[in-house]
């Protein structure tokens, strides 16, 4: 959605943007998804931690690679902008449910 915003600056400006958040958010899906597969031995689920740990790590390097060789003209304040705040959405999103999860549990307990 902030990659249309960029339209206002210019077509380069907005896909730079779009670029650098997909660099950060989908090798952390490759995460989530590695992470949360359900296992029932403990040594399996650290397993398929570090799994997606370096699987995380190999597709961004590959993304910022594919990125810098493929993308031309590439406006690169847009990119690490769009990746930067690709960051503190995985910061804090979680944070935020964790917040309304424990609202909503303290408005059901004093409705009880």
């Amino acid at each position: 959605m902030l990659a249309a915003v960029c339209l206002v600056v210019s077509w380069e400006a907005a896909y730079s943007f779009l670029f650098g958040g997909l660099t950060c958010v989908l090798p952390s899906l490759f995460m989530v998804w590695r992470v949360n597969r359900p296992e029932t031995e403990p040594g399996l689920a650290l397993k398929h931690m570090v799994r997606g740990e370096l699987g995380k790590l190999s597709l961004t390097f590959l993304m910022f690679v594919m990125v810098f060789y493929w993308i031309e003209p590439l406006r690169i304040g847009f990119f690490f902008s769009g990746l930067v705040l690709g960051m503190f959405c995985n910061i804090l999103m979680p944070l935020i449910a964790v917040s309304y999860t424990h609202l909503r549990a303290h408005e059901t307990s004093l409705h009880l």
